[in-house]
């Protein structure tokens, strides 16, 4: 019905605001190490992003139906390639390791979901989910690659 169609985009709207702004990782949950072990990072860098852990901040914004995203003060400071939400459209890029991926995000009002899928292997494939858990963003990273699957949580506070 219209009342549920605008009351959908209402809430995509408020919850675009609130992912807006600043996050700084306070908190690891689940496999890290497995997670980049299964991305193939090798072990001395596994080693110093694992050190590192939560440090550096992100910043999130949602325009014009894409999800944006810089990177603060972590291994690079850079923004990265806006993502359309539709779920359709892949923006190519390029992975941590180089590799060429296709990235293609979601967003239905409550969770924004990125995927990230290596054209070379079609069982390769990231996912990264992000919503809101009280007044913090959880983002559950998943790595499927070699029929093994590792999956880990950031938990963000605004910055």
């Amino acid at each position: 019905s219209i009342s549920s169609e605008r009351e959908i985009d209402w809430l995509r709207i408020k919850m675009a605001e609130i992912f807006a702004g600043t996050w700084k990782p306070v908190k690891i949950e689940g496999d890290y190490e497995g997670f980049l072990t299964n991305r193939g990072v090798p072990m001395l860098v596994r080693k110093t992003l694992l050190w590192l852990g939560t440090s550096g901040k992100l910043t999130f914004a949602i325009k014009d139906g894409a999800f944006q995203e810089t990177e603060h003060g972590m291994m690079s400071s850079k923004d990265l390639k806006a993502i359309p939400l539709d779920g359709t459209t892949g923006i190519e890029d390029k992975d941590p390791a180089g590799a060429d991926v296709i990235k293609k995000g979601t967003f239905d009002g409550t969770k924004l979901t990125l995927t990230i899928t290596v054209p070379a292997d079609a069982t390769d494939i990231v996912t990264s989910e992000m919503s809101m858990d009280g007044d913090t963003i959880k983002r559950v990273w998943t790595s499927q690659k070699g029929g093994a699957t590792a999956t880990f949580a950031f938990i963000l506070e605004k910055a």
